[in-house]
C-alpha cells in the first residue's frame, strides 16, 4: 500500500494538469474567437493551422537538443552535480594519465581514418614523454619580446645565441636534467 502522502502528491499533480489543459483550451477557445471577429470565416482555419504550426515549430526547435541529450542518456548526468564535476588529478602524472584517456575516448569517435592516425601518433608522442618523464616548454611571440631572455632567466644558464637584429635568436641548446 502507498504512503498517504503520495496519493495527495499524485492526486495534487492530477488537478495541477487539469487546471493547465484546461486553462490552454480556454485560450485556444479565445484565440479563435478573436481571430473570427477579425478575420472573414474562411480565413480562421488556417490562421489557426499556421499558428499552431509556427508554435509546434518553435517548441521543437527549442526542445530539440534537451530530448537529444536525455536520449543519449546524458540527461542523468548533468543534473548530477558530482557526476558531471571530474575529480583534479592529483599530480601532473594523473593529469597527463586522464588526458591519454581522454585521447582514447575521441579516438574511438573519429570517423576520418586520417585524422585518427594523426591523433593516435600525437597520442603515442605524449605517451612517450609521460613514460621518460620530459617537460616541453614552446615560448612564442613577436620578435624582440624577450623570449629567449625569459628562458635564460628561467634556466639561469645562456640559452642561444642572439644578435642585435629583430628576430635573430640563431642557435638553441636543450638541457638536459
Amino acid at each position: 500500500m502507498k504512503p498517504p502522502g503520495r496519493l495527495w502528491l499524485w492526486s495534487g499533480l492530477a488537478l495541477l494538469l487539469l487546471v493547465v489543459i484546461t486553462a490552454v483550451l480556454q485560450a485556444i477557445n479565445n484565440l479563435l474567437w478573436q481571430l473570427s471577429y477579425l478575420l472573414p470565416s474562411w480565413l480562421v482555419g488556417p490562421a489557426t493551422l499556421l499558428l499552431f504550426g509556427g508554435a509546434a515549430l518553435l517548441l521543437a526547435r527549442f526542445a530539440w537538443p534537451w530530448l537529444m541529450a536525455w536520449r543519449r542518456g546524458e540527461w542523468s548526468t548533468k543534473r548530477d552535480g558530482a557526476a558531471a564535476v571530474p575529480d583534479a588529478p592529483g599530480n601532473r602524472q594523473e593529469a597527463a594519465q586522464k588526458n591519454l584517456e581522454a585521447i582514447d575516448a575521441l579516438l574511438e569517435r573519429i570517423r576520418d581514418e586520417v585524422q585518427r592516425e594523426a591523433l593516435r601518433q600525437e597520442r603515442l608522442r605524449v605517451a612517450a614523454d609521460l613514460e621518460r618523464g620530459d617537460l616541453v616548454v614552446v615560448v612564442f611571440g613577436t620578435g624582440s619580446a624577450g623570449k629567449t631572455s625569459l628562458i635564460r632567466a628561467l634556466l639561469k644558464d645562456v640559452v642561444g645565441e642572439v644578435g642585435a637584429a629583430m628576430g635573430s635568436t640563431t642557435a638553441s641548446s636543450s638541457i638536459m636534467s
